[in-house]
């Protein structure tokens, strides 16, 4: 009976300690779920909150140049109501004020990276410069940009228009002429007697010998 009993209690014992460990492992897992809850919110949120500026971005990422335009805006009608107050008889007056447009213009370009690409009296560049046309020009070395049709330019080291320009040729009568003085050249070399033996051991005697 003794042994029974003490059987009992033991199984009693385990059977607490199960239960204990079975609640400890129900709270571990019910805090755990919570945990995995809170996590899911908080992507959720992250993941909205990151598509959110991204449309933002996308929406107002040129916020910035656009208001930095506007003042050139404003200048630019008054510019032209200056012009259709006057009737034609501020002419210089027009063009001073269309000229300070332009220079805000280029200068709000400048403080958001966009330069422009020089192009007049330069190498042609196929890399920066688009070639409209040629014309015979022999002041100036060939392939050389003499006339700019549209002002190229590159927002920091990207480009965003090449300039378009007409490149510089020689003339016929230049070609020819240079052809001319090459064959000259090489008929001159081709010319050019060669020294005889003979006469270069005389000359390297003593005369007096």
């Amino acid at each position: 009976i003794g042994a029974r009993e003490e059987g009992r209690t033991v199984s009693a014992e385990n059977e607490g300690k199960l239960e204990a460990e079975l609640t400890e492992l129900r709270a571990a897992h019910e805090a755990l779920q919570d945990q995995y809850v809170r996590l899911q919110a908080d992507y959720d949120n992250h993941r909205k909150r990151v598509m959110k500026e991204r449309q933002d971005a996308h929406n107002y990422g040129h916020e910035n140049i656009v208001k930095d335009l506007l003042g050139t805006v404003d200048n630019l009608e008054r510019a032209i109501e200056h012009a259709r107050s006057s009737a034609g008889g501020d002419f210089e007056a027009m063009l001073q004020g269309v000229e300070l447009v332009q220079r805000e213009l280029i200068q709000a370009l400048d403080r958001h990276g966009v330069s422009v690409i020089e192009a007049a009296g330069e190498a042609f560049d196929p890399a920066v410069h688009e070639a409209m046309a040629q014309q015979e020009d022999d002041s100036v070395p060939q392939n050389t940009v003499v006339q700019v049709f549209a002002k190229g330019y590159q927002l920091r080291d990207r480009l965003l228009r090449p300039a378009k320009v007409i490149v510089s040729k020689k003339s016929e009568t230049a070609l020819a002429e240079g052809a001319s003085a090459a064959k000259l050249q090489v008929d001159d070399i081709a010319t050019v007697p060669d020294e005889d033996p003979e006469e270069s051991v005389g000359a390297d005697e003593d005369p007096g010998e």
